[in-house]
């Protein structure tokens, strides 16, 4: 008797499911009934839900790729199993008619005979994938294009900034206050700290700005003195001497020659030479050893002045040497000789470019032609005829005693 009310005790016990176990029961009959408002709704819940595999660890993303290939496999599986029993109700249908039948009724009924032609459904699988493939790979085309696109209209808009830059700094000024607050604007420094590092910005600014004109002079002696100047210990010291030179527009390699030993200057030579200039200047202007040219265009310009010009009659090394034997007491070199020479004073190469035909030069020229028609050894160039020493009574005896003077140029 206690074993029968045990039974029925088990008997009337419920089994009670979860809240989970319930919701995929109802999952699964709505699957099973096709129910389109479902999968509709799933797919979309599984689009919003899904996770890139970029993001997800090496693992998850392996057991991902797990389920989609099973996921896959079963796919296909039943799609070969429902094309297998299609093909089989085809061929059973087949099998029981005889494929005259007609629409209404029997083919004596009929006017239009019905032919049942059953052909299995081809897969368009493979065709699905490659218009999935060329939709995606039209839509990449068609990013990149813009992607191009816009990156050309960023590189004209960077071009042109750069332009407008390149234009401004060009057209900025460049004096020293100008490029002083300028180069504290770059430094992003504030007003405090450019108001104590201003003074001495300016002050190198202005140095420089000075050592630039000084060099655009193009003096040789100004030149010289800046690169005796930039030759000093503290610069090299500092390693300043290249960048001075680019700063000024200098040579490197002149700057290198000079040491610091050669900034001083030799006062008592340069004193020398100075009172030596006048004497030399009156020696080369003197007629015998130099000749002023007849041009009214033959003037030079020189220190705020107009000179004529004048030619040497005879080479720097003979007036050299002419001016040593007339003053045997002054000791000046060759070099500072032919520094000393002024701009108006030509060399002797410029004497064959000019000639003067007034009266007394063109009868001096004339005479000379008709002693040498006349047989008489001497010189058609009156400055030759006038240097050479000639023996006077030989001279005179080769002379007719009338003779005609020629005209003939």
């Amino acid at each position: 008797m206690a074993i029968f009310e045990s039974y029925n005790h088990i008997k009337r016990v419920k089994i009670v499911k979860s809240p989970s176990e319930i919701c995929k029961d109802y999952r699964k009959r709505l699957k099973e009934t096709d129910d389109e408002m479902y999968l509709r709704k799933e797919r979309e819940r599984r689009r919003k839900n899904y996770v890139p595999s970029a993001v997800l660890s090496t693992a998850e993303r392996a057991v991902r790729r797990y389920k989609v290939r099973e996921a896959v496999k079963r796919c296909r599986e039943k799609k070969k199993r429902i094309a297998l029993e299609r093909d089989r109700t085809a061929q059973s249908e087949s099998l029981n008619t005889n494929g005259y039948e007609s629409v209404g009724g029997t083919a004596e009924n009929s006017e239009h005979l019905v032919v049942a032609m059953q052909f299995p459904k081809r897969a368009v699988g493979p065709r699905n994938r490659v218009t999935q493939e060329l939709k995606r790979a039209s839509q990449q085309l068609k990013e990149l294009k813009m992607a191009n696109l816009n990156l050309t209209r960023k590189l004209k808009t960077e071009q042109r900034r750069r332009q407008r830059m390149t234009k401004r700094l060009q057209d900025s000024p460049t004096k020293p206050r100008s490029s002083t607050e300028k180069l504290m604007n770059r430094a992003g420094l504030t007003t405090i700290q450019k108001n104590k590092v201003r003074k001495e910005i300016v002050f190198g600014n202005v140095v420089a700005a000075q050592l630039q004109a000084k060099a655009k002079e193009y003096n040789k002696a100004t030149i010289r003195r800046l690169h005796k100047l930039i030759a000093g210990k503290i610069i090299k010291k500092y390693k300043c001497r290249f960048t001075i030179c680019k700063r000024l527009g200098l040579n490197k390699k002149t700057a290198t020659k000079y040491s610091a030993d050669d900034i001083g200057t030799n006062k008592e030579s340069f004193k020398t030479a100075r009172k030596l200039e006048k004497n030399i200047i009156q020696f080369l202007e003197r007629d015998d050893n130099s000749r002023m040219q007849p041009g009214k265009k033959d003037k030079v310009k020189q220190d705020g002045a107009v000179k004529q010009a004048r030619v040497l009659t005879v080479y720097l090394q003979n007036l050299y040497e002419k001016l040593l034997s007339e003053n045997p007491g002054q000791n000046i070199s060759f070099a500072t000789f032919c520094r000393i020479r002024p701009k108006h004073m030509q060399l002797s190469a410029f004497i064959s470019k000019s000639s003067c035909l007034c009266t007394k030069h063109q009868n001096m020229a004339l005479t000379a032609k008709t002693l040498r028609r006349e047989g008489v050894a001497t010189s058609v160039n009156p400055e030759t005829f006038l240097r050479v020493d000639y023996d006077r009574q030989a001279v005179l005896d080769k002379i007719p005693e009338t003779m005609e003077k020629s005209r003939d140029p």
